[in-house]
């Protein structure tokens, strides 16, 4: 599980100017002094557009994955059902963003969950996870 940062460069966010590439170092005050969270390196980018900066994994949340069942109906049509857990460890509930990479001519059938088809590969669910607690993620994708 992986600590992203993400924002638009605009001048409602606080900057809405050309960014050089480089690294971006991320800190957070806590108790009046400054704790550094982590890095990442970032390519030119313009005004507008989205910044997304990979600051470190996450310990105290575990996720697994795993593929349930598996039915083949001929050679080119499938039918998958997933599960992904999520344990938060964390005293504070979270919302975690999953992005999963679906190829082919695919069509989620069922999902426990919200999502959002981001791109033709790409999907996003949102699953928020209790604190001290364990949360499923379970979906179905039909495969032609």
């Amino acid at each position: 599980v992986l600590v992203m940062v993400v924002f638009q460069n605009s001048e409602k966010s606080g900057l809405g100017l050309p960014l050089p590439k480089g690294v971006f170092r991320i800190y957070k005050r806590h108790h009046g002094n400054l704790e550094f969270l982590g890095e990442d390196e970032i390519d030119h980018t313009p005004e507008g557009e989205k910044v997304r900066l990979q600051i470190g994994k996450v310990f105290d949340v575990v996720a697994s994955r795993k593929v349930v069942e598996r039915k083949t109906t001929n050679g080119r049509v499938s039918l998958e059902t997933i599960e992904i857990e999520f344990r938060n460890h964390k005293k504070e509930s979270i919302t975690i963003q999953v992005l999963e990479h679906l190829f082919g001519d695919w069509e989620i059938v069922q999902s426990s969950h919200p999502y959002k088809v981001r791109n033709v590969n790409l999907c996003e669910f949102t699953v928020p996870v209790a604190a001290q607690f364990t949360t499923k993620l379970r979906y179905q994708v039909h495969y032609r």
